[in-house]
């Protein structure tokens, strides 16, 4: 065999093996994953570029930097952390502790600093349908009103230092099932 088409297999194994590996991870962590409730709050209504998906913004990523959550580090903007999650009184998740450095166990994952007290969780985009994604989006826009007494949560599983978005709850039902039981929130 020629060493150029035997070069350009192992390339072409190469560019499937590093999808492959990543899609694998991720079901691996939904699949095991231990699972948190992220609540969500207010994000801006409109993005001209954003897509067909339903933009989320969580409170946990909220953190004060003085607190003994973030230690005695400073971290400027873009630096990547280490983030410990824990579940609050209220059933949801909170950060517990913020690091430069590696932390294990199944309620770690990975996050950049967005600006000096705000996180920037890797989850904050749920892809779904095209066609449904814009009544997704309004449901959720509506539901997270400030004076809004519905509730919106994303779930997310966390294990082996990764994080994956399993699902968004509106008013305690998953996204699917709220828009097909109020028809008003479809255009």
């Amino acid at each position: 065999m020629n060493i150029r088409v035997a070069l350009l297999i192992v390339v072409a194994l190469l560019q499937l093996a590093v999808p492959g590996w990543m899609i694998y991870e991720q079901e691996q962590t939904l699949r095991l994953g231990k699972e948190y409730k992220f609540q969500t709050e207010p994000v801006d209504p409109y993005d001209l570029f954003r897509g067909r998906y339903v933009a989320l913004r969580f409170k946990a990523e909220q953190v004060d930097q003085g607190a003994q959550k973030m230690g005695n580090d400073e971290f400027p903007y873009g630096t990547k952390v280490y983030v410990a999650v824990k579940t609050n009184t209220e059933g949801f998740a909170e950060v517990e502790r913020v690091s430069r450095t590696p932390l294990s166990g199944d309620n770690v994952f990975q996050a950049t600093i967005q600006y000096c007290n705000r996180l920037n969780f890797p989850f904050s985009r749920y892809y779904m349908e095209e066609s449904r994604a814009p009544q997704a989006e309004d449901a959720y826009r509506t539901a997270n009103r400030r004076n809004s007494k519905q509730q919106t949560w994303a779930v997310v599983r966390v294990w082996n230092g990764n994080a994956a978005l399993a699902d968004l709850v509106i008013d305690g039902q998953p996204i699917h099932d709220y828009l097909r039981d109020h028809p008003q929130s479809k255009k």
